[in-house]
């Protein structure tokens, strides 16, 4: 009896998971899935009742046990495989998977309304052997394809579910052998027993596939809202530059001077673009940042009406095509040292840009100006109305916080104001990049 208790007691224990599946994520498959879980719990507790002869029910007539226990079997059946059938929603075998499940599930239902006629109309056990048998051979076929295509399927979870609904399908074999064959009777006095632990195993694989899945769910959300949260940051850079590059080409225009106009708005719409486009991806090549970083400060450089001058150095050992970077981490710094250093400065001012490889999965950039330096800007912005933290200053925090949490990326931010050695002035920023092999 203790052994009947414990396998009850383990396989009600999986309802509590479920339930917690469904509530979490509100998907048709897991409602099935509960429905199997029920159905085997209610299996088991007849199979309890029947061999061990409770007082509880001596009443109750257990004649007819057999024909309960095959109609509760293929209830069971058509609740997983119609929890798979809708699971499998978004599988690349979705149509191979569904046509052999629609199979199983015609198969199981005309097996288990067979069964129950032939029952209320006591037709001869022969025929319910001999039909029991063509169609059990039938399921069992297209459940071993299934199998197979379960187990060689290259998502973690259909393997793992394969797995386990090939264990059960060997213990239930197993069961079946024990049961009709007097020789084998030594395995077991009741062979039930098998099929009851190929249900544990099955169910174990199957949650612990379920779970496991539901965490990649999880963290593909994680991931997603960090994407839109970026998207969002690198969106707040548009309005900053259309209000400046607007503004200048109105001056232009104001002026009229036609040539200048036309120049600055094709460079514009060119950056306009790059942006809109390197939004929709997390990292952009070294030569694609860099071709970016040149619109931008050409622009600026037409703004400025050349008192602005600018360099950007690539070390030789590194790819600039293969070598990638996450998007909008310099451009704001380089902002930065256009506003906030050179803006204030009298004389003609340089930022440059350096990109230095370290190792196969480092590289540090450098960016660097000649302006006023970190105090003096603190000092100009104090004395004025406007806030010194700058909205590009914002997006950069930002965005590093979000690439923090993404793990993937290990990234060491610096910032010295060069005003503090001799003769020398301006602001350098340091960033080291450092790819985490997940």
């Amino acid at each position: 009896m203790l052994i009947w208790l414990f396998l009850l007691g383990i396989t009600f224990s999986f309802i509590i998971p479920a339930v917690n599946l469904y509530l979490s994520e509100r998907k048709i498959p897991y409602i099935f899935y509960i429905g199997y879980i029920l159905t085997s719990v209610i299996f088991i507790l007849f199979t309890f009742v029947k061999y061990n002869n409770l007082i509880l029910f001596k009443d109750v007539d257990f004649t007819n046990f057999f024909s309960y226990e095959r109609i509760i079997n293929s209830i069971a059946a058509i609740f997983y495989y119609t929890f798979l059938w809708h699971y499998v929603e978004n599988s690349k075998r979705k149509k191979a998977y569904r046509k052999i499940l629609n199979r199983l599930i015609f198969f199981t239902f005309i097996a288990s309304v067979f069964i129950t006629i032939l029952d209320v109309f006591k037709f001869g056990n022969n025929i319910v052997d001999i039909v029991t048998l063509v169609l059990s051979l039938l399921v069992i076929i297209y459940i071993l394809i299934l199998c197979v295509k379960l187990i060689s399927d290259k998502n973690n979870v259909f393997k793992i579910i394969g797995v386990g609904f090939l264990g059960f399908m060997v213990l239930v074999t197993g069961s079946l052998f024990i049961d009709t064959v007097p020789a084998l009777s030594f395995i077991s006095d009741n062979p039930h027993k098998l099929y009851l632990i190929g249900v544990i195993f099955e169910l174990t694989l199957l949650n612990y596939a379920l779970n496991l899945s539901n965490q990649d769910h999880i963290k593909s959300l994680s991931l997603e809202k960090n994407s839109m949260e970026g998207l969002a940051l690198r969106s707040q850079m548009n309005p900053h530059f259309v209000h400046n590059s607007l503004n200048a080409i109105q001056y232009y225009i104001q002026r009229n001077e036609v040539d200048l106009s036309e120049n600055y708005l094709s460079r514009f719409s060119k950056l306009v673009r790059l942006f809109f486009e390197y939004s929709r991806r997390t990292t952009i090549s070294v030569s694609e940042e860099i071709v970016l970083l040149e619109n931008y400060l050409i622009i600026e450089k037409l703004r400025f009406e050349d008192k602005l001058s600018f360099n950007i150095n690539v070390d030789e050992k590194m790819d600039v095509e293969e070598q990638h970077i996450p998007t909008m981490i310099l451009q704001p710094i380089v902002e930065n040292a256009v506003n906030h250093g050179l803006f204030h400065k009298k004389e003609k001012g340089t930022v440059s840009v350096n990109f230095i490889k370290n190792s196969e999965n480092s590289f540090t950039v450098i960016i660097e100006d000649d302006g006023i330096g970190l105090k003096k800007a603190r000092k100009i912005y104090k004395n004025s109305s406007k806030n010194y933290q700058s909205n590009s200053t914002n997006v950069l925090e930002e965005r590093l916080q979000l690439l923090k949490q993404s793990k993937k990326w290990k990234i060491e931010y610096s910032i010295k104001d060069l005003s503090d050695d001799d003769n020398k002035t301006g602001t350098r920023v340091t960033l080291l990049f450092k790819i985490n092999k997940l």
